[in-house]
């Protein structure tokens, strides 16, 4: 990924850091909590992991009636079957 960019090169991707703190930080009560997860989480991806910083973040926004219709398409995902046991 990294040579990639270095070479002028784009990557999206559906998922990213951003997307990793805004389902995390939802689930905080408290702003100090948020704020202290981010600093945590931005220091962990980046600093220490190498993670490359993003230069733009796209958010869709879309309906929970139709996220749940996609979701039902995707079929039995047996991984979260493991994660709940």
């Amino acid at each position: 990924m990294k040579s990639w960019l270095t070479k002028g090169g784009w990557i999206v991707c559906n998922r990213y850091v951003s997307s990793h703190l805004a389902h995390q930080t939802a689930k905080m009560a408290t702003s100090k909590e948020r704020e202290d997860f981010i600093q945590w989480d931005q220091h962990l991806e980046y600093d220490m992991l190498g993670v490359p910083k993003e230069d733009r973040v796209i958010c869709l926004n879309v309906p929970p009636s139709i996220a749940s219709k996609l979701n039902l398409k995707k079929g039995q995902r047996t991984h979260l079957k493991k994660m709940r046991q």
